[in-house]
């Protein structure tokens, strides 16, 4: 995964299905939101329509269409991120504490210390 060192963060962009940045997203009832063919694949492989994020479960399968503010943000952070030198995040899975959390690739972190 990369983004941009500066201004927005791409976790806030990012689907926790497939780890990509979000393509056609989707906003679940419950407020999560992923891709559009991610979430649609999920549920139509599972037997339930529950959130993979918070586990809801749906009584009946939600009706979803793309956030257009979401795809309209998700759209300018892609123009925001190709404009600046990007750097690596390493995304790592905290099983107690059930979080994605990254740290600055090497070269970004000696760039930090020396300004």
């Amino acid at each position: 995964m990369s983004t941009a060192c500066n201004g927005m963060s791409e976790h806030h962009f990012l689907c926790s299905i497939c780890l990509e940045v979000l393509n056609d997203p989707v906003t679940t009832p419950c407020g999560h939101n992923f891709c559009k063919t991610c979430i649609s694949t999920c549920w139509d492989t599972s037997t339930t329509s529950k959130c993979p994020v918070c586990n809801q479960v749906f009584s009946t399968k939600p009706q979803l269409k793309v956030n257009i503010m979401m795809r309209e943000l998700v759209s300018q952070f892609r123009r925001e991120s190709e404009r600046k030198i990007t750097c690596i995040y390493i995304l790592y899975y905290c099983i107690c504490h059930s979080v994605l959390y990254a740290t600055l690739c090497k070269l970004c972190v000696i760039v930090q210390t020396k300004i």
